[in-house]
């Protein structure tokens, strides 16, 4: 079943120098994904950025987001905190078991396209890391859903997109990025946790 709406709302920051932290499952170039980008992209390059293959990944957890307003810049912030996170992720990680995800479906949003996971279970692991990955001024920003970006729009389209999807991940291990340029199209790994 396919669902059609009218969506579509430009993301000024797409393709930005930024300066954020934040832990991720790489999927680069998973073949269900990239599948379901071809049926994304049918709507052309005029209303969407696909967003590259390689690039594809979900947030765990996001440590300093791009467009967040906080007391210092974010390299300071990185050097205060950066230590103490990455101890408060390795403790998580060793308690996690590696996991499958499960994306069941596409949905639009006023952004975005995404595939949804159904399972999500990055919920236990995201709870363990709330703790510690907080800053002074503020707790941890916890998603609210888990999924993988697969378009962002250019302007507004109207959109008709199949509502399931059926791709399975298996999740080893996490990444700890530098995003440079927004939505990671640019980052350099800081380090990486087995689970």
């Amino acid at each position: 079943m396919s669902v059609t709406s009218t969506c579509g709302e430009a993301d000024p920051l797409y393709g930005t120098g930024c300066e954020a932290w934040q832990l991720q499952i790489g999927l680069a170039a998973e073949p269900g994904l990239v599948a379901a980008q071809a049926l994304v992209s049918a709507h052309g390059d005029a209303a969407l950025h696909v967003i590259p293959p390689a690039f594809l990944h979900v947030t765990v957890l996001p440590l300093i987001d791009v467009a967040e307003r906080l007391s210092a810049p974010p390299a300071v912030l990185w050097d205060r905190h950066g230590a103490t996170w990455q101890r408060a992720i390795a403790d998580a990680c060793r308690a996690t078991s590696p996991f499958r995800m499960h994306f069941a479906r596409l949905r639009a949003f006023p952004r975005a396209i995404v595939a949804l996971d159904g399972i999500n279970p990055l919920a236990a692991l995201r709870a363990r890391l709330a703790g510690g990955c907080a800053l002074p001024e503020r707790p941890v920003r916890l998603p609210g859903i888990t999924h993988v970006t697969l378009a962002r729009f250019r302007q507004a389209a109207r959109v008709s997109i199949p509502e399931a999807l059926d791709v399975s991940v298996e999740v080893r291990q996490l990444r700890l990025v530098r995003e440079t340029v927004y939505p990671t199209l640019a980052f350099e790994t800081v380090a990486t946790f087995a689970l």
